[in-house]
């Protein structure tokens, strides 16, 4: 049975046709939005994007998702199966809370593509 997502804000740009999408439920800690990661159920597969109007149309069994849900998707592994490429990655991390915080760890996938 299709199910309509419709977002408040433009979509990520690499969602596909095909990708897995999932949801959980959101709380809040330390003044930072929060996931519960043992929560974690699939909604199902999408099936249209309409990129005007933020709506991704899912192939799910369930009836409704629930306000302030948080939506992630995973790429097809057997179609998408590939590191980044490319020459030049930038990255900026900002902390926009007045409160106390940390990054642990980050991670860089790279090889060496030409000489």
């Amino acid at each position: 049975m299709p199910l309509d997502l419709d977002f408040d804000y433009p979509l990520n740009v690499s969602l596909q046709v095909g990708d897995v999408v999932y949801m959980t439920a959101t709380g809040s800690s330390g003044g930072f939005n929060t996931a519960s990661q043992g929560g974690i159920s699939i909604l199902g597969v999408v099936l249209a994007i309409n990129w005007e109007d933020y709506i991704v149309t899912v192939d799910s069994a369930l009836g409704d998702v629930p306000n302030n849900s948080f939506i992630l998707f995973s790429k097809n592994t057997v179609e998408n199966l590939s590191s980044m490429l490319g020459y030049y990655l930038r990255v900026e991390f900002r902390n926009s809370s007045t409160q106390y915080a940390e990054l642990f760890q980050t991670g860089v996938d790279m090889f060496e593509s030409s000489k």
